[in-house]
């Protein structure tokens, strides 16, 4: 092919004759396009991330009462205590647990910090 002939291929919107060499964007665009639909292809979970969380808990009004109940008496649990609460609220003693670490963060966010250089 002549020079003069590639000069009006690059110029043109036109397809070039079947021997005119792929310039690297076509090639760079086209394993994109084909690295995307190999992806879009494949499901979250054969790749191995993207894993679906489960729905998250919303406690009832009376487990909460139950949990605040514990909390108040006690803001760490003993294993023991963790197996009570989880029989009582039909949780799980993961979900007891996480609640209370839960709280108490909470409580002590919100209880102000007395100043040393007052006292």
């Amino acid at each position: 092919m002549a020079l003069d002939s590639r000069i009006r291929f690059l110029a043109s919107d036109e397809p070039g004759p079947p021997d005119a060499p792929e310039h690297s964007w076509q090639v760079w665009q086209q394993s994109q396009a084909n690295a995307f639909n190999a992806y879009k292809m494949q499901s979250p979970y054969d790749l191995g991330r993207m894993m679906k969380k489960p729905p998250r808990n919303t406690f009832t009004p009376e487990q909460l009462r139950i949990l605040n109940v514990f909390f108040q008496v006690n803001k760490y649990l003993t294993k023991e205590s963790k197996e009570v609460i989880s029989a009582r609220t039909n949780l799980t003693q993961r979900q007891v647990k996480i609640w209370f670490q839960n709280q108490r963060y909470k409580s002590k966010k919100t209880t102000p910090v007395l100043n040393k250089a007052n006292n």
